[in-house]
């Protein structure tokens, strides 16, 4: 939030408003992902402390950016899948997910990107889904 107020403040005074209105938001949330360094240390993160299941953590991520939300139902399917075999262990992810500040829980087991900042972020690091 801090950055987007940094970034609207600049856009209003260039353009020697008082008011910010919407299209100075929106330029400001464009702004605020174009500094992807921003945003990177979230990804860094979950790839130093989640080497082996990094690819695991970023595939219900990726679903959720994508779809703008994402299911235990498909959080499941994904730890079913061959790849990953994590249906012992996949809550335990969430809960850290929830824990570490990317997703919210908004309905009983269906759960959102916390920040829109991230879920778009996302969106740009992994703009190709096939799930």
């Amino acid at each position: 939030i801090k950055l987007m107020i940094q970034e609207a403040d600049i856009i209003a005074r260039k353009a020697n408003e008082t008011k910010i209105n919407m299209q100075m938001i929106n330029e400001a949330f464009n702004r605020v992902l174009e500094k992807d360094k921003n945003f990177e240390d979230w990804i860094i993160r979950l790839r130093e402390y989640h080497r082996d299941q990094f690819a695991f953590i970023n595939e219900i991520l990726t679903r959720c950016a994508h779809k703008g939300k994402v299911t235990i139902q498909e959080i499941y399917n994904i730890a079913a899948n061959e790849k990953y075999k994590r249906t012992d262990d996949y809550m335990s992810f969430v809960i850290q997910l929830q824990n570490d500040g990317y997703l919210a829980e908004m309905q009983r087991h269906t759960y959102k990107f916390l920040s829109p900042f991230l879920e778009q972020f996302w969106l740009n690091q992994y703009p190709v889904y096939h799930g």
